[in-house]
């Protein structure tokens, strides 16, 4: 059941920012928007293994920045490593962060072949910016992001390095709250 949440979960959400960002940083009108794309692109550019480890660090019950941001807005510290629903947690979004920068570009790929001549028609006939995402944007994206989404969601299903990398391995341990079919696999065999 864990395996199947979280396989919607990071697809739904991967795809969501993906496609918020893309959109966002498709505007050309946007200033500093190569820089925006380059700081959000690298997460994906870093090897998983220097990424995980560095937001174990930041999850960290003592030590973890996250913690301490929370500590000074008077919430108590969250044990995201050490808890069996904080833990899965933690999974989701150490998976969103790695996953995201894969969806905005594609999207921003898919964006970059409609052409701007439906756009400037839809304003013509006097289309809210609404209408113009509903209409031109979204039907043009749709088949793109379907392609996405099922590729997403099939890679999900077989995810490890994330668990295996987080919580390390072996019977009892914490990670095991949060294990995939694929982490079950290996720890069980």
């Amino acid at each position: 059941l864990w395996n199947l949440v979280f396989a919607l979960a990071t697809v739904v959400l991967n795809g969501l920012v993906g496609l918020v960002l893309g959109l966002v940083l498709n505007n050309r009108a946007l200033k500093l928007r190569n820089l925006y794309r380059t700081l959000l692109i690298v997460s994906w550019a870093l090897p998983g293994v220097i990424t995980v480890q560095v937001w174990v660090a930041l999850l960290n019950y003592n030590f973890g920045a996250i913690n301490r941001l929370l500590g000074v807005l008077g919430i108590y510290p969250i044990p995201w490593l050490n808890d069996p629903d904080w833990a899965k947690v933690a999974v989701l979004l150490v998976n969103l962060w790695l996953g995201f920068p894969y969806m905005m570009t594609a999207t921003l790929g898919a964006l970059s072949t409609i052409p701007d001549e439906l756009y400037e028609a839809a304003k013509v006939d006097g289309a809210t910016p609404w209408q113009r995402f509903r209409f031109v944007t979204w039907p043009m994206l749709r088949p793109v992001t379907a392609v996405l989404l099922l590729y997403g969601l099939l890679g999900t299903m077989y995810s490890f390095n994330i668990v295996y990398m987080m919580f390390g391995h072996g019977a009892g341990y914490p990670g095991e709250w949060g294990d995939l079919l694929m982490t079950n696999l290996f720890r069980n065999t």
